[in-house]
């Protein structure tokens, strides 16, 4: 599967310069777009123009995360400020264990949650990075290579991992990652052949044999052992500490003229939720 480091520093080099424009933002200019002012921060940084810029403003609390524009580049760390009800802002500047360069990829998308930041940064189309920042602190307590999904209301994340953007198919998985044990672990599929599975790839067998005879020159990874996977919104049920959703599973690689798309959709039921070992099941 994917070398974690090496789709780092490509989807940096690639995805994380940003676009050629020359009226990036100072940062004061960019906290006045909230309604507020500048005190905390640094007077260096608020007259420097900065880059790849998420802003969140969520009951009251204000947060921004930023690149600093250098030689027409963003250069790490990454910047995260906030500012609590009726405080000053606090900023720190963070910098990835995982990037030999030491950056996430451009921030997109800021959730505030009672104890988090959590910062979606982009790589790529089906990649990105989640930074997972403790509030009150400022410091690095996550970085997941993917993108939320959702936060159970037990503050366990649920995020779906990041796909290989030039691969011929794309099966989404669903980690968690839990901020107090800093456990980070699969939840979905718990097993690769699950007997739903292994009847899909069945389905899917004789017709990839077909096309195969009828074109030897098929692109490589033109296998009915890997097909799309997507899922639905996730519902956490309270009273039996499930997590439930709908999966679809589905090949658009097998030729039209051979057979109409492949699909098959299953109702999948992860739990106990709240324990560090949990098991998904798919059923019809």
């Amino acid at each position: 599967m994917e070398k974690t480091s090496f789709c780092f520093l490509i989807s940096f080099l690639v995805i994380g310069l940003p676009p050629q424009r020359s009226d990036w933002p100072t940062l004061a200019e960019t906290i006045a777009t909230l309604g507020t002012d500048t005190t905390g921060l640094p007077a260096d940084l608020l007259r420097q123009r900065i880059v790849n810029i998420a802003t969140a403003n969520e009951s009251g609390v204000l947060a921004v995360a930023y690149y600093l524009l250098n030689d027409s580049a963003a250069k790490p760390p990454l910047y995260v400020a906030v500012r609590e009800p009726q405080q000053p802002w606090r900023q720190a500047g963070l910098t990835s264990t995982k990037s030999p360069q030491g950056g996430f990829g451009g921030p997109t998308r800021i959730t505030v949650r009672p104890d988090l930041l959590l910062i979606d940064c982009h790589l790529n189309p089906s990649a990105g990075t989640l930074v997972v920042v403790e509030r009150r602190r400022l410091t690095l307590i996550g970085e997941l290579y993917g993108w939320l999904t959702t936060v159970l209301p037990t503050g366990l994340i649920v995020y779906t991992k990041s796909m290989m953007h030039w691969a011929p198919a794309h099966p989404a998985e669903l980690h968690t990652f839990d901020p107090r044990t800093r456990r980070d672990a699969r939840l979905y599929p718990t097993n690769y052949h699950s007997p739903a599975r292994r009847a899909f790839v069945e389905r899917l067998r004789p017709l990839f044999k077909m096309a195969e005879a009828r074109d030897p020159g098929l692109p490589y990874g033109f296998d009915p052992e890997w097909y799309d996977v997507s899922n639905s919104q996730l519902e956490y049920v309270a009273q039996t500490d499930t997590l439930e959703f709908q999966v679809k599973f589905s090949s658009d690689r097998v030729p039209a003229d051979i057979s109409p798309q492949i699909s098959e959709t299953y109702r999948v039921r992860c739990r106990p939720m709240k324990q560090a070992s949990r098991t998904c099941v798919e059923s019809k």
